[in-house]
């Protein structure tokens, strides 16, 4: 069974007038994905029900990647050439993640924003002004609203995307994992005194340093005499 599938699009019908959001959006590129995609392949070889989710998945992705939900505006809470920096590094982060470019403008942003957060807290102490005070530490017991969002991780970079959060957890969990034990630890055997040291016969100790020396063959190591033993 094969389905052929014609998409076509007729201009004879007045369309209402777009609203704010339509009119935001990239429609060439829509239009341009639709028409170019192989409808016929795709569809060749699925069922009713899963050639509508392909088709619905399809058509929801692309609204959602090109059709913004809201007019697009600046960093609230920030002063002008703040929010530029903000709007820069986003567009720029979603061109080229790894760039030299992106970090270095991450980095400029972020001291940037670390200045502004130190002269509003200097200016909010140093005003004399009680409202102006009081809404500082109001903001400093609730998480901000002009907050960025994003975390910031322990060199201060603010992580904007999932992937820069993905990435930073990912070290973090790397660093303080410990290595499994390659055995599960002896059991103690049991003692009438509170504080009770394992015997350790001679026998062990004199094997145990034997396996030490065959491991430093390589080394010139001489090991000094720090008791003498008599054994009767």
């Amino acid at each position: 069974m094969r389905i052929t599938v014609t998409v076509s699009f007729e201009t004879a019908v007045k369309l209402p007038p777009l609203r704010q959001r339509g009119t935001l959006a990239n429609w060439d590129i829509i239009n341009a994905q639709i028409a170019c995609h192989d409808w016929t392949r795709a569809l060749s070889h699925k069922t009713a029900t899963e050639a509508y989710c392909y088709f619905s998945n399809f058509f929801n992705s692309l609204l959602d990647d090109f059709v913004p939900l809201k007019p697009s505006k600046s960093s609230s809470g920030f002063p002008k050439f703040l929010s530029i920096l903000h709007d820069r590094l986003q567009r720029l982060h979603s061109v080229a993640p790894n760039s030299d470019s992106t970090h270095s403008l991450r980095a400029r942003f972020n001291n940037a924003l670390k200045t502004f957060e130190i002269m509003r807290e200097n200016n909010a102490i140093n005003s004399g002004n009680a409202n102006l005070f009081f809404q500082y530490c109001k903001t400093r017991f609730k998480p901000s609203t002009s907050s960025l969002p994003g975390i910031v991780d322990c060199s201060g970079a603010v992580l904007l995307t999932d992937q820069d959060k993905a990435t930073a957890f990912s070290k973090f969990f790397s660093k303080v994992q410990t290595p499994p034990m390659i055995s599960p630890l002896p059991r103690s055997l049991p003692s009438n005194s509170s504080f009770d040291i394992p015997y350790i016969s001679i026998e062990q100790i004199i094997s145990a340093i034997s396996r030490l020396v065959q491991k430093l063959t390589d080394l010139p190591i001489e090991y000094p005499t720090l008791c003498t033993l008599n054994v009767n």
